[in-house]
């Protein structure tokens, strides 16, 4: 299921009172005065965070100097609001009888500089070994899970760094997240099953339960759907590869009726047969059930995040789609009337056993204080820099130098780019 195939607007979503709520934006470290009219914002595993905006302004009379710049902007209602960095993509004036500019204008978020790439081989390298890399080449973070296997070989030829990226994921099952600036390497079944809900979304007909939460949990639209068994995505995986001078077959564990070949990947050992058969179990793209999900506008959720649905009171009825499920994509759209987030939803199966603890994001996890971005002003980092995130940052280190322009991870290593 696809970002672009979400649900149609149909109900009104959150109040914005007469004002989009994108707040403070910034390009290039000055303010930029304009009048957002709507806004639509996309986060989803495996692809770049990108935003859609049609503005207005008293102040310009041309949009020339936008585009590749950088640039950040706040958005949500308080108390939840979140910010947002990237790079302008592409402008397009729009004719008006008002008097004033009016342009549409979209932007990629911090990791577009991984839209870009050389050749590179790595010999006797974890998947994430090398994932951190490339993050770190863009000036990025990285966070995710361990995994251990070495492969002999990894290389990247033509592909751009986020797509080698997402491909080396995908030999895992794993899927890529990014979130203020860290990219965000995760088995999906670990984050379902290991992580707490973020969030608890009441169905409209479930007054009770709605009635106690915040205005930004309602459920407002539910469409689950399941796959049957028979189904080619839910047949179980089976490749071959060499013992020796042998022929073997390895399976994908579990119970499955039948089995598909694996055929896109060279398999050299039995370890690596079975991290390829196995893989389907994490990837949340073959989970058996899926939804769509439309919410009032709540800008603290992301990608990577579980969230607890609930259609029916379980005291007198627990719904079959009931439960926790795996957020894939949020989208948010907002304009002057309301703000709405749409959701799409996987999950294994309802009755997976999971961890019922608090939330805790991911910083916390790794010991770490919450990641920000700085957008640097000068090829030198002796002067100050433009910081965008909850806690300021005077300068950045240990990195000598970093090109201008560009949105720099407080999560970065200098020294492991500079040796990449």
């Amino acid at each position: 299921m696809s970002m672009t195939d979400m649900l149609s607007p149909q109900v009104a979503g959150r109040s914005t009172r007469g004002r989009t709520p994108i707040y403070r934006m910034v390009l290039s470290g000055t303010p930029l005065d304009v009048s957002v009219q709507e806004a639509t914002i996309t986060l989803a595993e495996n692809t770049h965070d990108t935003c859609e905006f049609t503005v207005t302004s008293s102040e310009r009379t041309t949009t020339d100097g936008l585009l590749e710049q950088p640039i950040s902007f706040l958005y949500g209602l308080a108390p939840r609001t979140e910010v947002f960095c990237g790079y302008v993509t592409s402008v397009s004036e729009q004719q008006s009888n008002s008097g004033v500019l009016s342009w549409s204008m979209s932007v990629v978020g911090p990791t577009k500089p991984m839209q870009s790439g050389n050749p590179r081989f790595w010999v006797n390298r974890t998947i994430p070994s090398a994932v951190e890399t490339l993050s770190y080449i863009s000036y990025l973070g990285y966070t995710g899970h361990t995994q251990d296997h070495v492969w002999p070989a990894l290389a990247q030829t033509s592909e751009s760094d986020w797509q080698t990226v997402v491909a080396l994921a995908r030999r895992l099952g794993w899927s890529v997240f990014n979130r203020y600036g860290v990219v965000m390497l995760y088995d999906p079944m670990q984050l379902f099953v290991n992580e707490g809900s973020s969030a608890t979304l009441i169905s409209e007909n479930y007054n009770l339960a709605k009635n106690s939460l915040d205005q930004e949990r309602t459920l407002l639209e539910f469409l689950p759907a399941e796959e049957a068994e028979s189904n080619a995505t839910q047949q179980g995986l089976k490749v071959a590869y060499f013992n020796d001078s042998q022929v073997q077959v390895a399976f994908q564990g579990g119970d499955h009726s039948t089995y598909r070949f694996l055929n896109d990947f060279v398999i050299r050992s039995a370890e690596e047969a079975g991290l390829y058969v196995n893989s389907d179990d994490s990837d949340c793209g073959n989970w058996r059930q899926s939804a769509k999900a439309r919410i009032m506008g709540n800008a603290a959720l992301f990608p990577g995040m579980s969230v607890e649905v609930l259609t029916t009171n379980p005291q007198y009825y627990t719904g079959k789609f009931n439960g926790r499920w795996f957020v894939r994509g949020v989208q948010h759209k907002m304009n002057r009337q309301d703000f709405q987030s749409n959701l799409v939803l996987a999950r294994p199966e309802g009755k997976t056993p999971v961890f019922t603890g608090a939330y805790v994001p991911f910083w916390q996890t790794a010991t770490r204080s919450r990641p920000t971005l700085s957008l640097s002003t000068t090829m030198t980092l002796q002067q100050p820099l433009h910081t965008v995130g909850l806690q300021p940052v005077a300068q950045l280190t240990p990195a000598p130098t970093i090109d201008a322009g560009v949105w720099y991870s407080s999560w970065s290593n200098s020294t492991v780019r500079s040796v990449a």
